[in-house]
């Protein structure tokens, strides 16, 4: 390159752009302040031209200076395709050095131009490094690196950033991430893993303002933890997607070992599993192979499906599983199922065996009393779950009614809103006890200080009102400040299960006897349990009504009433006149006990 520090005046129509630096890229406020600024002053600082061979009347390229070229453009009233068209216009002249310069040169001294006077974004200098690499290779990464003054690294770490998810670069380029936060993705590895971490914070309205140091802390939790790994780790040692070598490179990961790379860690672990899982003394399901898998389709459950169990050539049939997600273990390593006992194989064999134990069951109900599995009372109920769904419901319409009903000045206001409002964060458990002098029961008392609702809503009944509203707003202002990360240990609650449900309407004395017998029930029942229902748990059979009801239908006796069919039944007890309300069968009477 020759130099030469003359400032030379060079008619605008004689100049063009760099092909690398198109006027476009200009912001039209910048270039009109200059223009301003040129009108009083003149223009002050030159630009740089190299000569080139071009079509007249074109004979020299801009280097750097673009801005300063399209703001006398500017003043002369002009762009650059009309001064092409009027020669008149050659007098407006640019100040500049002219040297000779390579393409390569010209185009790398331009970036460098443009990083230090006009304040490229991150995004824009990312852009400019990948440029100049597609032109001229690794060779412009070390160019580029020297006349910045930094790092070979820092060159290609920007030029790895630009080959993040497309969510990732829209974050940069708007500004809401900078390459702080970029280096934290980069440990997650590949870009659909990358995309799925970003999708599920994004959920929860956290990429907004989040600081380095609460993403870093987001990635920890998504990693896995190395130690859970049952496979030899020799190989991870030096392995860049182990947190003990990105602590090295990044400062980070405080914690104990993690994993960032989930499919790397999943072959291992597959592969342990595939040569010890039979004889794993962690097998208590006595499966034949265990697979991890975090959407896996094509099984047929044992443990879903109440009618089927494994039968005794299930148990030793290669297809009989375990399925477990990718970072499925307890904190001492032992594993968590997804889903216990699954057949793997064809569904024709799987339903063979479901009939089959299914007959065995019919086998064994025969004389157990009507539809009662073998080993339980003839009270039992023949589906476990009919009692506590039909409970629920009336807990789901009841509740509302009787939160509504609740008087102003009625204390059970403030206590159920405390205890709703410090059940939603887990953190808030202690620190409610600690205030109130109050202790957890141990068994419900967690590693990280949280409680069942039932607990809390038990507590809180020796809360005065007074008590109540004072920490109330303190409760409040934790919540609202609450960011659901952190320290890890605050979780959210957004639903309760059914024991919550059943401990709110005891706390609200729900009145059973406002329970009515549905249809909706009645239709799930076989016609032996609508019969015991009448006679047994209803009182029913004892209504002189109910009775003459059942004389005008044509069933005298309640022997010719076991011999109705179940819609007539059904007809029977909704349609005899009788006050139905109170009348509980055993299976939804029988409420089972809370832990508090």
């Amino acid at each position: 390159m020759t130099i030469d520090n003359t400032v030379h005046e060079i008619p605008l129509i004689e100049i063009r752009p760099a092909p690398w630096n198109p006027p476009s890229r200009l912001k039209p406020e910048r270039v009109k302040d200059l223009a301003d600024s040129i009108r009083v002053e003149g223009q002050q600082s030159p630009a740089l031209l190299r000569p080139v061979e071009a079509e007249e009347p074109i004979r020299y390229e801009l280097v750097w200076g673009h801005r300063r070229f399209a703001a006398l453009q500017l003043l002369a009233g002009q762009t650059y395709e009309d001064f092409a068209k009027y020669a008149d216009f050659g007098q407006v002249v640019l100040k500049a050095f002219i040297r000779e310069m390579s393409e390569e040169d010209a185009m790398i001294s331009s970036g460098i131009e443009n990083l230090q006077r006009e304040g490229f974004s991150d995004i824009e200098e990312a852009e400019f490094f990948q440029t100049c690499g597609e032109r001229y290779g690794q060779e412009a990464v070390k160019i580029l690196a020297e006349k910045l003054s930094v790092s070979d690294r820092y060159v290609r770490k920007r030029l790895r950033f630009l080959e993040l998810p497309d969510q990732a670069l829209d974050l940069w380029r708007t500004g809401v991430f900078h390459a702080g936060h970029l280096e934290q993705l980069l440990r997650l590895g590949d870009n659909d893993r990358i995309s799925a971490f970003l999708e599920e914070i994004d959920e929860d309205g956290v990429l907004k303002d989040l600081p380095v140091w609460r993403l870093q802390d987001l990635v920890d939790k998504h990693a896995l933890s190395l130690h859970s790994g049952h496979f030899d780790k020799n190989d991870c040692k030096a392995c860049r997607k182990n947190t003990d070598v990105q602590r090295r490179l990044f400062g980070s990961a405080k914690e104990k070992t993690k994993c960032l790379d989930a499919a790397c860690f999943q072959a291992k672990e597959q592969a342990w599993l595939d040569l010890y899982w039979p004889d794993c003394k962690e097998n208590k399901w006595g499966t034949q192979a265990a697979v991890i898998c975090n959407d896996y389709k094509n099984y047929n459950s044992f443990s879903l499906n109440w009618g089927t169990k494994p039968t005794e050539k299930c148990r030793t049939c290669p297809q009989f599983s375990t399925i477990m997600h990718l970072g499925g273990y307890e904190k001492d390593r032992k594993f968590r199922a997804w889903h216990e006992m699954v057949c793997l194989g064809k569904a024709q064999c799987y339903a063979a065996a479901g009939r089959q134990t299914k007959q065995k069951e019919k086998e064994k109900n025969k004389n157990s009393g009507a539809g009662v599995p073998a080993g339980a009372s003839s009270d039992a109920p023949r589906v476990a779950w009919h009692g506590e769904h039909f409970r629920q419901e009336f807990y789901k319409q009841e509740i509302p009614r009787l939160i509504a009903d609740l008087p102003l000045d009625n204390p059970r206001r403030l206590q159920l809103t405390l205890a709703g409002l410090v059940y939603s964060c887990d953190e808030l458990h202690q620190w409610f006890c600690d205030k109130f002098g109050l202790t957890l029961p141990k068994p419900d008392y967690r590693d990280f200080g949280s409680a069942s609702f039932p607990v809390l809503l038990n507590l809180v009944r020796q809360v005065t009102s007074s008590q109540a509203e004072i920490y109330l707003p303190e409760v409040l202002s934790k919540i609202a400040l609450h960011t659901g990360y952190g320290n890890g240990n605050w979780n959210c609650r957004l639903t309760f299960i059914d024991s919550d449900r059943q401990a709110l309407a005891e706390f609200l004395d729900i009145d059973w006897s406002r329970y009515q017998i549905t249809a909706e029930y009645l239709e799930k029942k076989t016609k032996a349990e609508i019969i015991a229902f009448i006679t047994r748990d209803s009182g029913l059979a004892a209504e002189s009504a109910f009775l003459e009801y059942c004389q005008a239908q044509g069933f005298p006796t309640l022997e010719k009433l076991a011999q109705a069919k179940k819609p007539i039944l059904v007809d029977l007890v909704l349609n005899c006149g009788v006050d139905l309300y109170g009348r509980l069968p055993k299976e939804i009477a029988d409420r089972p006990q809370l832990n508090l």
